[in-house]
């Protein structure tokens, strides 16, 4: 994509979403953006209603044929097989397994109980923290909260702005008070090379990391997601997985999960003292 630069007439505009590549397509709102944030945003909005993610793999010149949603090694050097993954609802039927898909992802929900779908394929139940706030959550005295511009069908995606309206509350002379902000939650787990270097001490093997990998993923894959979506349902996922998070919310809300999860973390890990979050 970098190449594009010197094709482009003089003038070109970088994308206003990344700032790394060069703009080639206008999103809905006339925001020039890249193919790869174009790309990132069409997964975004798929990830939230997502149930499977299906993996494959396919001769380069065979992808034009695939419907797939994420492409990885797809270079047109590259003489080897391409990988992909394809995002499916809960509308979409499932895969066989054949020449190209050969995974299947189940993306774990405790609060649901699902039935087994017909397929050939091996598949793996996973947790994933794709929790987003959605309009149908609120309820009808908060709706009375929401920014013009958001949409108000029941599984619209609630804006920032919306959020941070949020963070309102009426009186007993039903005037909004409090001011509109957002909270941000960015945290990780302290000194983790140190704790994977040293902790194990002569006990290193492969399934004792790969067991404490796992373990630490299922806090943030799994225990963030199940808490946002019963009791922090206004909080929106950026990412949360493998041993990080980034939220976003309404700001007081932020705090009150920012404690719990705090409580929570020192708890799973037996309050040893070199394991916390910052």
């Amino acid at each position: 994509q970098y190449e594009a630069y010197n094709q482009e007439k003089e003038g070109a505009k970088d994308c206003q979403i990344c700032h790394c590549f060069p703009a080639d397509r206008k999103d809905r709102d006339g925001t020039k953006i890249c193919s790869q944030c174009a790309e990132d945003k069409k997964v975004g909005q798929k990830l939230p209603k997502t149930e499977y993610i299906a993996f494959g793999k396919a001769k380069i010149d065979q992808l034009d044929k695939i419907k797939r949603d994420i492409t990885f090694f797809d270079s047109k050097n590259n003489k080897y097989d391409a990988y992909f993954a394809k995002l499916i609802s809960r509308d979409n039927s499932l895969p066989q397994i054949n020449n190209h898909y050969y995974l299947l992802y189940r993306l774990y929900d405790s609060n649901e109980e699902k039935k087994e779908e017909v397929t050939n394929l091996g598949i793996i139940n996973k947790f994933f923290a794709n929790h987003v706030p959605l309009y149908k959550d609120l309820g009808h005295d908060r709706r009375e909260l929401v920014e013009d511009d958001q949409e108000k069908n029941s599984d619209s995606i609630l804006t920032f702005g919306t959020l941070a309206a949020l963070s309102q509350w009426e009186n007993k002379e039903n005037k909004r008070k409090g001011v509109k902000r957002l909270g941000l939650l960015k945290a990780d787990i302290d000194r983790l090379g140190l704790i994977l270097n040293r902790g194990l001490r002569k006990d290193v093997t492969v399934s004792r990391y790969l067991t404490m990998s796992r373990m630490i993923d299922l806090f943030f894959a799994g225990w963030v997601e199940e808490t946002l979506s019963i009791k922090y349902k206004e909080i929106y996922t950026v990412f949360s997985g493998g041993d990080d998070l980034f939220l976003v919310g309404p700001w007081e809300k932020i705090i009150e999960f920012s404690k719990e999860l705090y409580e929570n973390f020192r708890s799973f890990t037996i309050e040893i003292a070199n394991h916390s979050l910052e």
